[in-house]
C-alpha cells in the first residue's frame, strides 16, 4: 500500500509540474504578443530626440514613439515628409507596434495642422491599404494591421486631407482613420485621410 501511495504522489507533482510549465509558457507566448500588439498614438509633440518624440495626448499622459529610417512621414494633405519636420507644439498621429516598456515602434507619422477636429482622432484609429470602395453602400473595406475590416461612412464623415470625399478614393491608397465601433458592432468612420 506504501508503494501505491509513493507512486500516486509522484504522479500528481509530475502533473503539476507539467501544467506549471504549461501555464508559464502560454504565459510567455501571450506577453510577446501583448508587447508586439499593433496600436497608435494621437497628441501633440512635446520634445524630440534623434530617435524617438514624445506626445501629451488629450488627457495629458505623455507616450513615448519611437522612429527609425523605414518610418515613413506624411502631412494630413498627402505629402512626403521627414523625422526632422516634426517640431514642438504640433499634433501628429503614429502608427506601429507597442514594445514591452509600451513604446511605439512607429511605422507611420501622420502630421496633422494646427486647426483640425481632434475629436476625431482621440479614439480608436486604424490605418492601411484601401482594398475596395463600394459607394453604393458607403463602405470600404481595409487591410489593416488588425486584419481585414469593413468601415462604413455617412454625411457626418470628416475628410480634413486632400480626397474630400468618398468619389476622391481610390484602391491601393494609404488610410488612415478615426472610428468608432457601434453597438450593431458596425465601424462607423469619424474622419478619413487618403494618400498615395
Amino acid at each position: 500500500m506504501d508503494m501505491y501511495k509513493k507512486v500516486s504522489v509522484s504522479l500528481m507533482i509530475v502533473l503539476i509540474v507539467a501544467m506549471l510549465t504549461s501555464s508559464l509558457a502560454l504565459a510567455a507566448d501571450q506577453l510577446i504578443t501583448a508587447a508586439n500588439r499593433p496600436g497608435s498614438r494621437f497628441g501633440v509633440i512635446f520634445s524630440t530626440s534623434k530617435v524617438s518624440f514624445s506626445l501629451k495626448n488629450a488627457g495629458g499622459k505623455e507616450k513615448t514613439v519611437l522612429v527609425s529610417p523605414t518610418t515613413r512621414f506624411v502631412k494630413i494633405n498627402g505629402d512626403a515628409k521627414a523625422f526632422k519636420d516634426l517640431g514642438v507644439g504640433q499634433w501628429a498621429m503614429a502608427f506601429g507596434t507597442i514594445n514591452e516598456r509600451k513604446e511605439l515602434d512607429a511605422k507611420v507619422v501622420v502630421l496633422a495642422p494646427r486647426r483640425f477636429n481632434k475629436g476625431d482622432w482621440s479614439g480608436l484609429r486604424q490605418y492601411g491599404r484601401l482594398l475596395s470602395v463600394d459607394p453604393a453602400n458607403r463602405s470600404l473595406r481595409v487591410n489593416t494591421p488588425n486584419g481585414f475590416l469593413t468601415f462604413t461612412l455617412d454625411d457626418d464623415t470628416h475628410y480634413p486631407g486632400r480626397v474630400k470625399g468618398i468619389g476622391g478614393l481610390q484602391v491601393g491608397m494609404t488610410v488612415f482613420l478615426g472610428y468608432q465601433r457601434e453597438s450593431s458592432g458596425m465601424l462607423k468612420v469619424k474622419a478619413l485621410i487618403a494618400v498615395p
